[in-house]
């Protein structure tokens, strides 16, 4: 059993504590100190001899031999534990037992071996539950560490697909835009709508590219916030111009309710309004025709509470924690991807989550399946920004 890959500040924690034998088990040495530990308890108790001669059945002629097999086992191991309980015998029954006893020695001697016994089997099973925890904690470690790595792969070569994908993206959606303004010279009507359709279908890439590469950031520790004063009722108001051309469509009703005198946090204003525009955009598109989708903004102790609730088809509320895993939806699948009632990549939530609570505040959702659902986020008015690596 060999020490030698074992962490040193372990191996003395564990020493001191007697977790593992501090020498070699089945060693000459540990034999060695498993000796000398039985002699000297022999010793011992013959130097108490004349203290314990009145005592009864023979002055407990095992009780230094019964110490001294204990401190082996600790020592040496419980091999070497049980080796010395038959030399502690042997001791004992040469210069320990009077002659007048040896009619209850065998008693003795029995009850003796019986209990050294199951002491070094209670220190043998205490060790091997001690070894397995420290494999597992040896297991645990190595698979975090394996974890760390295949992250930072991961984070890599999203970051580098990205890149990738961007550049032929950004060429798509610049010649889409010069087809459908039809800037080069006149172009039928049909073909100006499919410069249209894909300058759209490449902005709607180019966004969910975007969202994938926050979402690795943010993971990787890398996403940088350029904190700045910010008017929560402007943010809101941006927002909620932008989608409302989304809620007309759809036939859904988009209001907001902000408090009156609310002061500036600070945030990294173009994350707090991604934030903003993937909660209405959610609740405006899960909303069925003449549904409502309230935005609402107030300040609750030293928090900015901002509220995006909606009339829509909600969920239950064991689905909440799917809607915030990545690339998650309720009630889709990698099945069915192509029939989903409500398209979407399902970053749309866990990326306001992951902003917001990078901006030190926190997220959380209420819905009903059929009754809508209510999102909330906290944002501390007074924070301490501190630097994330880029």
């Amino acid at each position: 059993m060999g020490y030698a890959s074992i962490d040193w500040d372990l191996l003395v924690i564990e020493s001191v504590l007697l977790n593992r034998p501090l020498i070699r088990p089945g060693s000459p040495l540990a034999f060695a100190a498993a000796f000398a530990t039985t002699t000297v308890a022999a010793f011992i108790r013959l130097s108490l001899a004349p203290l314990l001669a009145s005592v009864p059945f023979g002055g407990m002629p095992f009780a230094a031999a019964f110490c001294g097999v204990v401190i082996s086992t600790f020592l040496c191991g419980s091999v070497v534990g049980v080796a010395s309980v038959f030399l502690a015998v042997a001791e004992t029954w040469a210069f320990i037992l009077p002659w007048p006893m040896t009619m209850l020695a065998p008693f003795q001697t029995m009850a003796f071996v019986v209990g050294a016994l199951t002491v070094i089997g209670v220190i043998t099973t205490m060790r091997a539950a001690a070894v397995k925890m420290r494999r597992i904690n040896e297991n645990l470690r190595s698979s975090e560490a394996q974890l760390v790595e295949a992250s930072k792969a991961k984070s890599d070569f999203i970051a580098r697909m990205s890149h990738e994908l961007r550049t032929p993206l950004n060429a798509i959606i610049g010649f889409s835009e010069m087809i459908r303004e039809a800037m080069i010279g006149p172009l039928d009507a049909r073909y100006r709508g499919y410069g249209a359709d894909i300058h759209n279908a490449g902005r709607h890439l180019q966004n969910v590219i975007d969202d994938i590469l926050d979402i690795s950031k943010i993971e990787g520790g890398r996403l940088e916030l350029r904190d700045e004063p910010v008017a929560i009722e402007d943010m809101v108001e941006s927002c909620r111009r932008i989608v409302a051309a989304m809620a007309e469509a759809t036939g859904v009703t988009l209001s907001v309710e902000i408090a009156e005198g609310l002061p500036l946090i600070r945030c990294d204003a173009l994350r707090f309004r991604q934030i903003l525009l993937n909660l209405m955009s959610n609740a405006v598109k899960f909303t069925e025709a003449g549904g409502h989708a309230t935005v609402s903004a107030a300040i609750d102790g030293g928090f900015a509470l901002i509220t995006v609730a909606d009339t829509g088809i909600g969920m239950r509320e064991e689905d909440i924690a799917i809607a915030l895993e990545p690339f998650r939806q309720v009630g889709g699948s990698a099945q069915d991807i192509l029939t989903r009632r409500f398209a979407g990549t399902g970053l749309g939530l866990p990326l306001a989550k992951a902003l917001v609570e990078l901006h030190g505040g926190t997220l959380t959702i209420a819905s009903a399946l059929e009754r809508g659902t209510t999102v909330c986020i906290r944002l501390p008015l007074a924070r301490k920004v501190e630097a994330v690596a880029a």
